[in-house]
């Protein structure tokens, strides 16, 4: 994604408009780490890649209410092959971050990502934490 490009838009509904491109199934990749490279020479073998998801106008929603929310948007991810070769996709629960702001504003948001998701991890074909299907509009 090209960060730059976002900023020279002009209007927060160009942004907008070009995030829904961007971002069909809700969310962005901004970064990526091959961890698997970075630990290349080390003994653990493991295959790794780290990312970061999520959506900056999503994140507008949370951001107005408490700037200090940035620290958990966008989501930090971990996709990783285990020693049989299957696939594990690891990310926190969206909601039990932003719900420990207490702004109702900003746990609705979180609430919203959850259920954003699960419907990703059921587009990948992935099991979905009953957990994730379970947020509820506060």
């Amino acid at each position: 994604m090209d960060l730059a490009r976002f900023g020279s838009l002009g209007t927060w509904e160009a942004v907008r408009e070009q995030a829904e491109i961007n971002a069909p199934h809700a969310f962005m990749i901004y970064w990526k780490a091959d961890v698997t490279g970075l630990m290349a020479t080390s003994p653990s073998g493991w295959k790794c890649a780290e990312y970061l998801m999520g959506n900056h106008v999503t994140a507008q929603g949370m951001f107005r209410h408490d700037p200090a929310v940035m620290l958990h948007a966008p989501l930090r991810t971990v996709l990783y092959a285990d020693a049989e070769g299957r696939t594990h996709l690891n990310v926190d629960q969206p909601s039990s971050h932003f719900a420990s702001y207490g702004k109702p504003e900003v746990t609705e948001v979180g609430r919203r990502l959850d259920r954003q998701l699960a419907d990703l991890l059921e587009l990948l074909g992935a099991e979905v934490p009953e957990v994730l299907r379970s947020a509820v509009p506060v």
